[in-house]
Order: C-alpha cells, then sequence, then structure tokens
C-alpha cells in the first residue's frame, strides 16, 4: 500500500508540473483545501493497491506450507509469526492451472501502477515538448538554465522506471515463470525508498545554480568549523 501511495503522490506532481508549464487552469486543483483532491487519489490507489492484496490474496495454508521450508532455511524464522503476501502461480506443483485469485490480484496491482507510470512518461514528454519550444526564444542565460531543466526532466522521468517499476516487474511475475526460483528481496525493495528523496537530489545536482548555491553554504560551514577549531586551538595554546 505504501509502495502504490508513494508511486502515485509522485504521478501527482509530475502532473502538477506539466499543468504549471501550460497554465492550465487546473493548477487551481492544487491551490489550499483543494490539495486534499491529490492525497485523496495518492491514498485511494493506495487503498486500492492494499485492498487487492487483503482480499484477492489473504495467505492460506498452502501458501505458507509453501514458504515455511524457505522462511525457516534462509532466515531461521516462522513462517506463522510474520504477516506477508505470498504470490503462487499455480495451484500445485504438478498442475500448470494458474490461479484465478492471483491473476486477478496481480492484474489490479499491475493495472494501478501502470496507471501511474502512463502519467508520469506522458506528463514527462510533454514538458519536454514544451520546453523544447521555449528554448528558441530564450536569451543565452535563459537558454542554459531551460537546457539543465530539461536534462534533470529526462532524469526525473527515467529514475521512477528504474527504481519503482521496473523491480516491481520481477517480484509480480516472477512466480508464473520460474516453479522454483529463490533470491533476496531487498535488491528490488531498496529503491522504493531511495525514489523519494532522489527526486529533489537530482535538481540539486544537475541545475548549476542549486548546486553553486549549496556548495556555497557548505564551503562557509566548513570555514565556520575551521575557524572555531583553531579559536579553540589557540585559546588551549595560550
Amino acid at each position: 500500500m505504501g509502495y502504490s501511495t508513494v508511486t502515485s503522490f509522485v504521478a501527482v506532481q509530475f502532473l502538477y508540473r506539466y499543468w504549471i508549464m501550460m497554465s492550465d487552469w487546473k493548477t487551481k486543483l492544487f491551490d489550499g483545501w483543494r490539495i486534499i483532491f491529490s492525497l485523496i487519489y495518492s491514498f485511494g490507489c493506495g487503498a486500492v493497491y492494499g485492498s487487492a492484496i487483503y482480499w484477492l490474496y489473504p495467505m492460506d495454508e498452502e501458501q505458507k506450507q509453501y514458504l515455511r521450508k524457505e522462511m525457516f532455511e534462509n532466515y531461521n524464522a516462522s513462517i506463522e509469526n510474520i504477516p506477508g503476501f505470498v504470490v503462487v502461480g499455480y495451484e500445485t506443483e504438478n498442475n500448470q492451472q494458474a490461479r484465478k485469485e492471483g491473476m486477478k490480484c496481480i492484474s489490479i496491482l499491475l493495472t494501478v501502477m501502470v496507471v501511474q507510470y502512463s502519467i508520469m512518461v506522458y506528463s514527462g514528454i510533454q514538458m519536454h515538448l514544451k520546453l523544447k519550444c521555449q528554448i528558441r526564444s530564450l536569451s543565452i542565460p535563459d537558454k542554459h538554465l531551460q537546457k539543465q531543466l530539461l536534462k534533470a526532466l529526462i532524469i526525473q522521468i527515467t529514475s521512477p522506471s528504474l527504481l519503482c517499476c521496473i523491480p516491481l516487474v520481477p517480484i509480480l511475475a516472477g512466480p508464473f515463470f520460474f516453479k522454483n526460483i529463490s533470491f533476496p528481496s531487498g535488491i528490488f525493495v531498496t529503491p522504493f525508498t531511495i525514489f523519494p528523496s532522489l527526486d529533489s537530489l537530482i535538481l540539486m545536482i544537475v541545475v548549476t545554480e542549486y548546486r553553486d548555491y549549496i556548495s556555497s553554504i557548505w564551503r562557509k560551514r566548513s570555514l565556520e568549523i575551521t575557524y572555531t577549531h583553531s579559536v579553540s586551538w589557540g585559546g588551549l595554546t595560550n
């Protein structure tokens, strides 16, 4: 649920940036109390995502049996005491009929995520085209700034793909293509937590003005620390 909520909120941010650039009246939906609509959308998508898992794919005894040995051998833990979500692709090991509940659940999860990703890509492409048109009529300093923003935008479109959407595919689709596979899922889950801070970090690194300002703050802070140590050392020697 948390993953879907965060990704949906990122999609809303992309849409807001697009509407701002297009001077669209829909930006009023983010003014004052109306911002609650974006929160309702984000948490609503998260609720749909979580409800699909809870109602369509609750962990039953068969799924627990499937994971009991795996959990004990790899984590020395009992599946009975751990809340979880298990994707079982087929009815039994010898029965190649796909589980209907699993197919429904995964279809809903992927649909929710495809909608968010489509919003990001559409908004990003439209902003990219708009920026390219604006750059032609700008002065040299403004062109430099807009080109940096365009570069940051491309990276911001790519990062959700690499960190949010692509890692989800092997987790959800794996059980339908591999009968017996075991891997540390942390390598796929970790990128989910990186993205929210990365979105702002991209702007700080790519845009020269932001980078220079942050560097000046860092240098000023370093000088203050150096001066403090010098005064302290001088006081001790005297």
